[in-house]
């Protein structure tokens, strides 16, 4: 809503308490994702300055999951948690803008890390992209395999990675039908499968695994990501934020969420 010297109020009173793991948001990195979806929604040429910043004002309860507190854990706040406000934020407008505003995204990092037994050959942190959610006027089926909003990362080369790493990437691919349905249909997510050489250990930390990228306009939901452990034909889940040890010859499979479709389809 519009505050009383006419900017506009963001207020997240109501939002659920902090969590004991890593998912808390600052109030910086909550502000942060509010100003970039009024950013997405305003004219190109507006600059971006301070004032602009500060005809956004952000109301939230200290110690919210989207307001974080000392000694809360925010590690994943700035690369999941954004996401969630930015997908919180942009349905609110589509009330406003319904045309303007775009269905949720994949809204997950993905993020994929391991180290080794052997200290040698180090550790590496890995993100993969999913499905951008059905954008109205925009093209039928949106980008596949992306980072979207918040995230600003990109995956590592596979080449360079089999080369640091005694890791090989047998599977890193698009996840056909992961983007949900629609007049302009979301992105679909990808599929990645790292076999590992050495005994190593493995960490992920993902959402929307059990929540869908929301349509919107009568689009239809994009589908949720997951994680397994094993090899091919073997594969046995593992929970959306864990660690695991890997031994040689073993693989861990990564499948990001795809994005939600927008406006209804002749074929849905």
């Amino acid at each position: 809503g519009l505050d009383e010297a006419g900017g506009l109020e963001a207020d997240f009173h109501g939002t659920s308490p902090g969590v004991a793991a890593s998912f808390n948001a600052t109030l910086a990195v909550t502000k942060a994702a509010v100003c970039y979806v009024v950013r997405c929604l305003t004219p190109a040429n507006l600059p971006l300055n301070q004032g602009f910043l500060e005809c956004i004002r952000v109301k939230a309860p200290i110690g919210s999951v989207v307001s974080a507190a000392y000694p809360q854990a925010v590690a994943a706040g700035n690369v999941e948690t954004s996401q969630r406000i930015v997908d919180v934020v942009f349905r609110a407008f589509h009330e406003l803008a319904p045309h303007c505003v775009p269905a949720a995204s994949a809204g997950s990092m993905n993020n994929f890390s391991f180290g080794f037994q052997n200290p040698e050959f180090g550790v590496h942190y890995e993100t993969s992209g999913g499905g951008a959610g059905g954008c109205p006027g925009g093209p039928a089926q949106s980008l596949s395999g992306v980072q979207v909003h918040m995230t600003n990362t990109l995956s590592t080369p596979i080449e360079v990675m089999e080369e640091e790493f005694p890791v090989r990437v047998e599977r890193f691919q698009i996840k056909p039908g992961t983007g949900g349905n629609g007049q302009f249909r979301g992105g679909d997510g990808t599929t990645k499968v790292f076999t590992f050489l050495e005994e190593a250990s493995v960490t992920v930390m993902t959402t929307r695994r059990r929540t869908k990228p929301y349509g919107l306009a009568g689009g239809q939901d994009g589908e949720p990501g997951a994680q397994f452990k094993g090899r091919e034909g073997e594969w046995t889940p593992v929970e959306a934020s864990s660690t695991h040890t890997v031994r040689a010859g073993e693989s861990f499979r990564l499948d990001t969420p795809g994005g939600g479709g927008f406006g209804k389809s002749d074929s849905v």
